[in-house]
């Protein structure tokens, strides 16, 4: 570097002490292009190591969003499975006390024997609660 510094420092002094024509006379001892050469073997040896730790972080990363995009898909799986199961416990929930209010259909076959069990969920202990006073109601009648 230098060298090259020289060398321009020189061509300079030329051109304002003998002139434009005297400048020349350097530029054309190629001195200067050795210099450049010296110079740009390091550069491209650094500018060839940046390359190489780029692509090498580059496929790390894609590494990492594809860990990331795999997370996101079985998490997004098992937050589908755990809201189904709950959607199916649920279900359940309901549908069992109304199952056992099923006496509507006992009643229906002339069956009055046995009471709607009162239990679940509040509406369906007064629907059941219901039931059995409309049944009472009927068997009292004459």
């Amino acid at each position: 570097m230098h060298d090259k510094l020289a060398e321009l420092a020189e061509t300079i002094t030329l051109r304002r002490t003998q002139g434009f024509a005297a400048a020349p006379s350097v530029v054309l001892t190629n001195r200067g292009a050795g210099s450049m050469a010296t110079i740009r073997e390091p550069l491209d040896d650094m500018r060839s190591e940046e390359n190489r730790l780029l692509a090498k972080r580059a496929r790390a990363s894609a590494a990492g969003a594809a860990h990331t995009q795999q997370g996101i898909l079985w998490g997004s799986l098992l937050a589908a499975l755990l809201v189904g199961g709950a959607a199916l416990v649920v279900a359940r929930a309901i549908t069992g006390p109304v199952r056992q209010v099923a006496a509507a259909r006992r009643i229906v076959a002339g069956d009055m024997s046995i009471p709607a069990p009162v239990c679940g969920p509040a509406e369906l202990a007064e629907m059941a609660t219901a039931v059995n006073a409309a049944v009472d109601v009927v068997v009292q009648a004459p």
